[in-house]
């Protein structure tokens, strides 16, 4: 079972992609942050990480379109990026605690 630290480091990866800013949100989202569970996370990233999963979940599934695509793709530009940055806070704070 790969821990939170493990998950946020993938989701980089993804979020490093060549990709559009949408398709690699998506991504990242779909196979390893929503994994992420609330240990080991301060009080001001639990709040970014239920926010990251309330955005990215908020959209009802529609034909072969799941949620995460449909709440992907109802972000304007500016809404993306905030949550890509969100994941990069998680990361940076997971990462600071892995390093002591």
């Amino acid at each position: 079972m790969a821990s939170n630290f493990e998950r946020m480091k993938r989701a980089m990866l993804i979020l490093n992609g060549p990709d559009s800013i949408q398709e690699r949100l998506a991504s990242a989202y779909r196979t390893e942050v929503q994994y992420v569970d609330a240990e080991g996370l301060g009080e001001e990233m639990v709040y970014e990480l239920e926010n990251i999963n309330d955005q990215l979940t908020k959209e009802e599934a529609e034909g072969d379109t799941d949620t995460i695509d449909m709440s992907v793709a109802s972000l304007i530009e500016n809404e993306a990026q905030d949550l890509v940055n969100q994941m990069r806070n998680i990361y940076d704070y997971l990462a600071t605690k892995a390093e002591k």
